[in-house]
């Protein structure tokens, strides 16, 4: 579901965000040219999707320790 969402929300996010700024830019008069770093978009998307998996381990992690089969006998 994160990778999903960064691939989809970083191109949706830099075309919005472009759009935006260039309407701010011309209602200022200045030259709307916007310089997005490629490193910069890769990092946050990487940072993001590893943040989300570190997240998700821990309960992953406690699921593992139960014993499904035990649960479901005793009741």
């Amino acid at each position: 579901m994160a990778i999903v969402g960064v691939a989809v929300g970083i191109p949706l996010g830099l075309a919005v965000g472009r759009v935006i700024w260039t309407t701010f830019a011309a209602n200022l008069g200045v030259v709307p040219v916007a310089i997005i770093p490629g490193w910069l978009i890769a990092a946050i998307g990487a940072g993001f999707a590893v943040t989300a998996l570190a997240i998700a381990a821990l309960p992953a992690a406690a699921t593992a320790r139960t014993r499904t089969s035990q649960l479901l006998r005793t009741e």
